[in-house]
């Protein structure tokens, strides 16, 4: 304690010069966007889902939509962004982009009174028949037998244009 004492009068002896506290502003011009983590199939549909172009106008508010709607497109499991201020105007943005993996398998055991007991399996790849694609098959094998099998196709750069096929067994 006595220590701790004798560093507080020194603090209080020597306070330093104040400093004005920097004020980041709440919008900027975007200078620059880029992707990290991602394959090249992928790093064109997740800067186009984003939806923001150099020389838009960048708040948290339109980063936080962008990286709903690149998250939304099920082909990510995590969606980030480091935001580089180039000055009080303009800033560089950075999406850091964890891709889903390329397959995934699934099943689960079940009992209800309307279908019995039974296995659901699924089955989902992504970029198989394309880019920006995703391959979706589901069976549940129980007294009342079902299947499932849906496509996904993002058309167009900005991914704003879409093809879905589904068909039910």
């Amino acid at each position: 304690m006595p220590q701790l004492k004798l560093l507080a009068e020194k603090l209080r002896a020597n306070p330093g010069s104040p400093r004005e506290p920097y004020h980041k502003p709440d919008i900027f011009v975007l200078r620059d966007l880029s992707a990290k983590g991602l394959s090249k199939s992928n790093q064109t549909l997740a800067l186009g889902k984003f939806g923001l172009i150099p020389g838009d106008t960048l708040t948290f508010n339109t980063i936080e939509d962008g990286i709903a709607d690149v998250y939304g497109a099920r082909l990510f499991s995590k969606v980030g962004y480091q935001l580089l201020p180039v000055n009080n105007t303009q800033a560089d943005l950075v999406l850091v982009v964890e891709e889903a993996r390329p397959s995934t398998g699934k099943f689960a055991l079940h009992f209800d009174t309307e279908r019995g007991a039974g296995l659901i399996l699924n089955y989902t790849a992504r970029n198989v028949l394309g880019n920006g694609s995703r391959l979706l098959m589901s069976a549940d094998i129980a007294e009342a037998p079902r299947a499932r099998l849906n496509y996904y196709q993002y058309l167009d750069a900005k991914s704003k244009h879409w093809l879905f096929v589904q068909g039910y067994f």
